[in-house]
């Protein structure tokens, strides 16, 4: 009897939960994800065997009205993070996709040792190295007129920013994992046969490299999501910001307008200062179980297609 596997089974549920919470959210809330739920609310201690109450301002604690609690300016915690599962998920998949269609035929090039192709490879891998993607994303989309854009036009601006940071490291393994195919005793009964350069890559190397392709696709997408959290905590995210607090006509901090995953990590060191831990726990644990069983789950297809 075949043992069940247990991670690919996990895996497939995971992607059809996330699938559903993209694009059918009321599923799962009703609420509107910028719905403010009180400011200040009652709640109910004991001080010296007496019930007491005290008035209490946001970040609330979870509790039945908020079951994931709420943030600093009462907005829903759950409701945010099932409505900024789709802006997040989109950003995550076209920058890995755009990873992949700028590395392939790159990589490819490279390994097949097309003229100035693996060199030029070496430069950008070199500037990447040297100059950190995460600072480098950073300064380029720490620009005010960058993020004070609306969503719709500050996504294509991170997802081509993040993909231009990215795609040397993929086609450096999509060349190294040529350069390997081609060295295989059978390329050579194929270039005894007479077939061509191109035919050898379509009909050989391609398909050799599909399920690497595929799990790489879902490292991606993990690294993706992971320097967007890290960007967040460095105050820059997708979509506008909005003050609050604001005194005297200035805001004293700003935080997301649109619910998206990393985002609400942007005041991750504050409030585990206050001991909000439920604002970057369960935002955090989310990116987490994404990273921690997403690689695995694209292994286990690789060696299916394999």
């Amino acid at each position: 009897m075949k043992k069940m596997n247990i991670t690919l089974i996990l895996g497939v549920f995971i992607v059809a939960t996330l699938l559903l919470m993209s694009f059918f959210p009321r599923i799962f809330s009703d609420n509107d994800p910028n719905l403010r739920l009180g400011r200040i609310q009652v709640h109910e201690v004991e001080q010296n065997g007496e019930a007491v109450r005290e008035f209490r301002s946001a970040p609330h604690p979870p509790s039945s009205q908020a079951l994931l609690g709420t943030d600093e300016i009462s907005r829903d915690v759950y409701t945010r993070i099932i409505h900024g599962t789709k802006v997040t998920l989109t950003c995550v998949f076209w920058v890995s996709f755009f990873r992949i269609l700028v590395g392939l035929p790159i990589g490819l090039l490279a390994g097949m040792r097309v003229r100035y192709i693996p060199k030029i490879l070496r430069v950008a891998n070199s500037i990447f190295t040297t100059i950190p993607s995460l600072i480098l994303c950073f300064v380029i989309l720490n620009i005010e007129y960058i993020r004070n854009l609306p969503l719709s036009q500050s996504m294509p601006i991170f997802i081509f920013i993040l993909t231009f940071v990215g795609w040397p490291k993929l086609a450096s393994l999509v060349e190294e994992r040529t350069t390997k195919i081609l060295g295989e005793e059978f390329i050579e009964g194929e270039i005894a046969l007479g077939k061509t350069r191109g035919e050898i890559v379509r009909q050989n190397v391609i398909p050799h490299l599909t399920p690497s392709l595929i799990s790489w696709g879902f490292l991606e997408m993990g690294l993706v999501l992971f320097l967007l959290a890290q960007l967040s905590i460095l105050g820059v995210f997708i979509g506008p910001r909005q003050g609050a607090m604001i005194i005297d006509g200035n805001p004293s901090w700003f935080t997301s307008l649109d619910p998206e995953w990393s985002s609400m990590l942007s005041r991750a060191a504050i409030d585990i200062s206050r001991g909000n831990y439920w604002l970057v726990f369960f935002s955090f644990t989310g990116i987490f179980h994404w990273d921690y069983r997403f690689q695995p789950f694209g292994r286990r297809i690789k060696r299916g297609v394999q």
